[in-house]
């Protein structure tokens, strides 16, 4: 009967000692017919607990498992969710001044930041990362600092434009 069988996949999670245990006591005499730790642990007799899981996340054991994970990972019918991520940073030098803006907020200070804009690194950061994550260059690309009409702007618009880029 295949009643009591069930699936093993990863990742396991068991007591550390008791675990490490097992595996040094079936070095010990010799035992290497165990496929993962949840086989070491039945044998120990450390409780194994049975928890829900997927047909999709599938166990790598054996080579054969490799190629199978990498035929369906190719497959045209498998579908990922598009997640994109994009990382952004922005630095400028300081100069005489009153503020510093930073995120849109102006906080009162003896310098400011040099820039063609409002020089808000936290901004122009966000807006870089922004458009990585669609992959639409950076914010020199959409606003050059050799264009007068970015001259002294509020880099709220270059967040909004950004934003739209990602939206569409």
């Amino acid at each position: 009967s295949r009643a009591g069988l069930h699936a093993a996949q990863t990742p396991q999670g068991f007591p550390f000692w008791p675990l490490l245990a097992a595996h040094e006591k079936a070095h010990h005499l010799g035992k290497t017919e165990f496929t993962d730790d949840a086989a070491i642990a039945e044998w120990a007799q450390i409780p194994v607990k049975i928890v829900p899981g997927s047909p999709d996340n599938v166990k790598l054991t054996w080579a054969r498992d490799i190629a199978l994970a990498d035929e369906r990972l190719s497959s045209a019918q498998q579908r990922f969710p598009d997640i994109r991520t994009g990382n952004g940073y922005d630095v400028h030098a300081f100069e005489p001044g009153d503020h510093v803006t930073l995120c849109g907020v102006a906080i009162p200070y003896d310098r400011k930041l040099s820039g063609h804009s409002d020089a808000d690194v936290g901004l122009h950061a966000l807006t870089d990362a922004l458009l990585a994550t669609c992959g639409a260059g950076d914010i020199g690309t959409h606003f050059p600092p050799s264009d007068p009409q970015w001259k002294g702007a509020a880099s709220k618009l270059f967040v909004e434009h950004a934003a739209k880029l990602v939206r569409e």
